[in-house]
């Protein structure tokens, strides 16, 4: 029998979700999603098996493995990307669209990007050039 939550789940560990969940998640640690999440997913990092139909926010590593998928917008300090996401992503460090069966259907926003042969993108790539170092012969004129 498969578990089911209704309502948030909130956790100060590691937690692993393997039924369903209806609503919104946060963990302070690392979340792995092998069932369902219904609802916005906040994470320390997370490693996403199953299926998230609901906003990602990961201030470390959003790992999306060859079968998971997120339907919604995603924020990750960095990003491997061997399974499918629908949805604007915004990557701070370096999204790694990692194999053949990475699918992005949405914007990408990333400092800089790595595509392996064969990882499809549909949507715009967007990267920003880093900030010029503050200080140097200039810096008091």
């Amino acid at each position: 029998a498969t578990c089911r939550v209704r309502g948030g789940v909130a956790a100060q560990e590691s937690l692993l979700i393997e039924g369903e969940v209806e609503g919104e998640v946060a963990c302070e640690k690392v979340l792995t999603l092998e069932g369902l999440v219904r609802g916005p997913v906040t994470c320390e990092a997370c490693v996403i098996a199953g299926r998230l139909e609901g906003g990602l926010a990961c201030r470390g590593e959003a790992r999306v493995l060859p079968g998971g998928r997120v339907e919604g917008n995603v924020e990750a300090g960095s990003l491997v990307l061997r399974g499918y996401i629908r949805g604007d992503v915004k990557v701070a460090g370096l999204p790694n669209l990692d194999s053949a069966e990475a699918h992005l259907e949405g914007d990408l926003d990333a400092g800089r990007v790595r595509v392996e042969e064969g990882a499809v993108l549909c949507g715009q790539l967007r990267v920003a050039q880093p900030a010029p170092a503050q200080g140097g012969a200039d810096a008091g004129q």
